[in-house]
């Protein structure tokens, strides 16, 4: 990717740069860690930005993770 696929932090106002980062959503009971993600992170702060469909494509896939584990009991508990 170019420098023209970045943008300026907004914390700080430095260049962003791409890189890989791992994300971790959660709810109330459980979280998902998703590893190897692009992402746009400043070299001088550590903001790091996920574009916005890809933000949104994560957090829809979380969130049906997490429905499903909400309708998912364990083993002991249908006993």
């Amino acid at each position: 990717m170019t420098s023209h696929d970045t943008r300026k932090c907004t914390k700080c106002g430095a260049q962003t740069e791409w890189t890989l980062t791992s994300v971790e959503m959660t709810d109330e009971q459980s979280s998902v860690t998703v590893n190897g993600v692009p992402a746009m992170a400043c070299p001088r702060c550590g903001e790091e930005y996920i574009p916005g469909l890809q933000a949104m494509s994560l957090s829809k896939a979380a969130e049906e993770i997490f429905s499903i584990l909400r309708t998912t009991q364990p083993a002991e508990a249908v006993a």
